[in-house]
């Protein structure tokens, strides 16, 4: 009984927070931070009026490598805050990280947050991830395969562009529309799974000539229609269903 009555309170503690961040930026008021700290190895900004936290570059601009493992809280002076986003250039240009793990509470991933990360080889989005920046793992050369969660609404500009080695992308239900070069330069693609029901609306030009020569598309086998005649989808073979 005290577990339950535990986990509902973690439950009810992570919405309230939530909630808090989401008018924060309908506000405009999710700005400067109050304190910028290090935990277990990692940069964080702290939103101390917020109880949240964000993961940053390291202020000596010494880049982060190896293993980073994220946490959902962080604890810092006494209080417990929630970890919510990376922020802008978070771990640009950090060439020894070789893999990241996201926490559950997080919400956005900044601009830039990832690029030139280029020996990462994968990454797994939080279910809980609705925005992915520009530039987010741009040239990332080493990811070989991403899996974008079903709240992520838009893919914005140059999000994946140069990410050479990136053999298969899953793509949520949730997706809207991707924004230009989203994946391009990407010319190792072999599958595109996208789980959207409708075709989202490509902005631009999304993928390389190349992605849709060699490349196969797997979309809801209810949607192969809408799929084959979309632009920016239409290019593709579409010979499997994206429940697999």
């Amino acid at each position: 009984m005290v577990i339950m009555d535990y986990k509902r309170g973690m439950s009810v503690m992570v919405n309230v927070r939530h909630a808090l961040l989401a008018v924060a930026l309908l506000l405009g008021r999710f700005t400067a931070s109050a304190e910028v700290v290090q935990i277990d190895g990692v940069w964080y900004d702290i939103q101390v009026w917020y109880m949240t936290a964000e993961v940053t570059a390291p202020p000596d601009g010494t880049p982060y490598a190896g293993t980073v493992v994220i946490p959902t809280m962080v604890n810092y002076d006494g209080m417990e805050y929630m970890v919510v986003a990376i922020a802008d250039a978070a771990f640009r240009g950090s060439k020894g990280v070789t893999s990241v793990s996201l926490p559950d509470s997080l919400v956005s991933i900044g601009d830039a947050a990832f690029e030139g990360c280029i020996s990462l080889d994968s990454i797994v989005l939080p279910s809980t991830v609705n925005t992915i920046g520009d530039y987010a793992f741009c040239y990332c050369s080493n990811l070989d395969y991403c899996a974008i969660s079903d709240r992520v609404v838009s893919i914005e500009r140059y999000a994946f562009k140069g990410c050479t080695k990136l053999r298969k992308v899953r793509l949520g239900r949730g997706l809207k529309e991707i924004e230009m070069n989203a994946f391009s330069d990407c010319q190792s693609l072999e599958m595109v799974i996208c789980r959207s029901p409708m075709p989202p609306k490509c902005r631009g030009e999304i993928f390389s000539t190349l992605t849709y020569v060699k490349a196969k598309l797997a979309v809801p086998t209810s949607a192969h229609a809408q799929y084959r005649k979309a632009i920016g989808w239409s290019g593709f073979y579409i010979p499997h269903d994206a429940s697999e």
